[in-house]
């Protein structure tokens, strides 16, 4: 989570009245760290870089448009596309495609099947046109092979569209923009006064309105070499670097292993969390399994390896855990018996 400390840089001048300097000037992938000119406190400043992985987005840089509309402000709307991943992983940011004379503060969103919002933010800094990009300050999971829908709302009722163009699915990496079926339409849109789900389809058929996602597989960053200079202001102006690596916790990426007796009867799929993100501070593990009545440790770790909580359960299936006392961060869960172990990451909002 953006803003999340990591630890501090500690440095002494043996010159009194001195004033030291903290500054990255290597290693810092994708801005994933800031540190404090003046104290040398090291936070998470872009927690899409804590989730790694190659990021994909389902449309070119230069799309075929074939309609640029300007609205006049009576119309807002939200319009949209139903999209999946083939692998489970990480919605890190939305994008949209603005016309010429775009209008507007816009909203991307992102909304389950059913019209539960997941994710909300505000588009800023836009360009007079072309792609807009804004990042999630958490990262949201995503199910493999589930439906999703990515939107923005316009208030002024502008939108960019290209008309047949879900015929097929659209594909590009483990993305997959719907084709349009009767069960199944996509080309997505409602007018509305503020951003809500779009849900109705009459009259735009296979319309993409070019609202796309930034998607990151699941697989992350566990290690980080920064390079920290400090600098003296005083007499001489003398500088020093310090080397810093910073190491997520071991299996941040969500695993599971199984060793001994009954291996055909354990996966993966033992072990549910959810919600992820968390909201509500409660989070429910539901598990499936022999290793059950053998009784298993459940831990949970922050994202520098320490231990938040540990208890012995044995013959439950469904947990129920307070979590509303942690701070709103990137967490592990581990499951772990004797002859099995499972680790998947989680969100605190």
């Amino acid at each position: 989570i953006n803003g999340a400390t990591v630890g501090t840089i500690n440095a002494t001048d043996p010159d009194a009245g001195q004033k030291l300097t903290y500054s990255i000037i290597s290693g810092n992938t994708n801005g994933t760290f800031a540190i404090n000119a003046s104290t040398g406190l090291i936070t998470v400043a872009n927690s899409a870089g804590l989730i790694g992985g190659t990021n994909y987005s389902l449309f070119p840089a230069t799309p075929s448009i074939s309609q640029n509309y300007i609205g006049n402000g009576s119309a807002p709307l939200e319009v949209g596309m139903k999209f999946k991943s083939n692998v489970d992983g990480y919605i890190t940011g939305f994008r949209y495609y603005k016309g010429t004379g775009g209008k507007g503060t816009h909203i991307g969103n992102l909304w389950t099947i059913a019209g539960v919002k997941l994710a909300s933010a505000t588009f800023t800094g836009e360009t007079a046109s072309g792609w807009q990009t804004v990042t999630l300050s958490s990262p949201v999971a995503i199910k493999a092979n589930t439906i999703y829908v990515v939107s923005y709302f316009s208030p002024n009722g502008d939108f960019v569209k290209t008309t047949d163009y879900f015929t097929k699915d659209i594909v590009n990496g483990p993305l997959t923009g719907l084709g349009w079926t009767a069960a199944q339409p996509n080309g997505v849109y409602i007018y509305s006064s503020g951003s809500a789900f779009p849900n109705n389809n009459a009259f735009v058929g296979n319309t993409n309105y070019w609202a796309d996602v930034i998607f990151s597989s699941s697989s992350n960053n566990d290690s980080w070499a920064l390079a920290i200079q400090v600098q003296d202001n005083g007499t001489g102006n003398l500088t020093s670097q310090a080397f810093v690596t910073i190491n997520l916790i071991p299996n941040l990426q969500k695993s599971f292993s199984v060793s001994g007796e009954n291996i055909d009867e354990i996966n993966s799929n033992n072990v549910k969390i959810y919600p992820n993100p968390v909201t509500g501070g409660r989070l429910n593990i539901q598990l499936e399994g022999s290793f059950i009545q053998d009784g298993f440790d459940l831990s949970i770790y922050d994202f520098m390896g320490r231990t938040l909580f540990q208890r012995h359960y044995k013959e439950l299936n469904s947990i129920a855990l307070d979590v509303s006392a942690f701070p709103a961060a990137v967490y592990v869960l581990q499951v772990r018996s004797l002859y099995f172990k499972f680790s998947d990451r989680f969100i605190l909002k």
